[in-house]
């Protein structure tokens, strides 16, 4: 019977190229599959192996092409409950596939080409396309909230050194590092100055680097006394990668500078876990979704910290917006959200992901 898969795989794109029916895909994807194991038992190389699998994929990706087919008809007038005389598609039981298998290949199938391409030729797993292709459903999801929210954020084009946002209940900001700023310990002082726009009664989160000579400049610019620098917490993450330092350990941490007002209330945090001084969060990754920019922070990150500092309503402001992480999590927790940003490439980003801007 192995043998014969073989065989049959010498014909596999004519035989992928005339597949008309669920039967059809499920029995390629079953002789694809059976032929994958045999050239794995008798050592017939990575490149049988890797055919066999690309076949058996492919055909997956057919079945789940029809599956839908099929899910569509069911919910047509023929199918309704008053045409006795209709004829119903059959179960999944009825033609001998899983509800897993059924749900994986109609995944699979709705996949861009590009990611079709990708699993098949082995260049990714099916595991990280669906969940890709679950993360970039999430964030159509956030645009089409920030969209429909009824307090939509602003983003002005303009510089947030030179913006006044008014009073505001929390500054949640994370400027540029010393990386790419020429003086930092000039432009320090000139971030903390914003602190200036907080209430007596609000908190700021700030991102900075993990950089010795970062840090130094920060912890060094003098506080007014309505504001507190009450902890430095840190955000660290494990998915990412890069060249490995010869000489010092490999980052994978920021600090977050947080000040509270004199007069703040207690934390709104009823997760235990969430009020460690160290946020354990995964960075976004563009091999799972989308991601902007190498800075880019999570979304959940900028949940938490507004859901903590902040009650509906409240307002929020981002001096440093970027393409607009923050002011969309603020919106989708139905805060105010107010951001500046100058860059015109993460103002249009920010734009695709339902956020509209004006310039002063």
């Amino acid at each position: 019977m192995e043998s014969k898969s073989i065989a049959l795989l010498n014909n596999a794109t004519k035989m992928l190229a005339e597949v008309q029916s669920i039967d059809d895909a499920k029995n390629l994807m079953d002789t694809a599959s059976a032929a994958k194991h045999y050239a794995r038992k008798h050592g017939l190389g990575v490149e049988a192996v890797t055919f066999a699998r690309s076949i058996e994929i492919a055909s997956e990706i057919k079945l789940g092409e029809f599956l839908q087919l099929m899910e569509k008809n069911k919910g047509g007038p023929a199918n309704a409950v008053n045409h006795a005389d209709s004829i119903q598609p059959p179960t999944y039981v009825e033609i001998g596939i899983s509800r897993n298998l059924a749900s994986e290949a109609q995944v699979l199938a709705i996949l861009p080409e590009s990611d079709q391409n990708d699993v098949i030729s082995g260049k990714t797993s099916k595991e990280a396309a669906k969940k890709k292709h679950r993360q970039k459903e999430k964030e159509a999801g956030k645009a089409a909230e920030i969209k429909a929210a009824e307090i939509k954020p602003l983003l002005y084009k303009t510089d947030g050194f030179l913006f006044d946002p008014g009073p505001v209940d929390l500054l949640l900001t994370d400027p540029p590092y010393s990386t790419d700023i020429d003086d930092i310990k000039a432009f320090a002082p000139k971030v903390l100055d914003l602190l200036k726009y907080v209430k007596q009664t609000g908190r700021a989160y700030i991102f900075i680097g993990s950089y010795p000579e970062e840090l130094a400049a920060y912890l060094n610019v003098p506080i007014a006394g309505y504001m507190k620098l009450n902890q430095i917490l840190v955000w660290t993450y494990r998915n990412t990668l890069g060249p490995s330092p010869k000489n010092i350990y490999k980052n994978n941490w920021q600090a977050i500078l947080y000040f509270t007002g004199i007069d703040a209330p207690p934390l709104n945090c009823p997760v235990l876990n969430e009020l460690f001084s160290v946020q354990d969060i995964n960075a976004p990754d563009g091999r799972l979704g989308n991601r902007y920019h190498v800075w880019q922070k999570p979304i959940e990150i900028a949940d938490r910290f507004i859901r903590h500092a902040t009650n509906a309503g409240g307002i929020v402001y981002d001096p440093f917006a970027g393409t607009g992480t923050f002011l969309i999590s603020a919106a989708a927790l139905g805060r105010k959200a107010i951001g500046c940003e100058i860059d015109q490439t993460a103002i249009s980003i920010a734009e695709s992901r339902g956020i509209k801007w004006m310039i002063l």
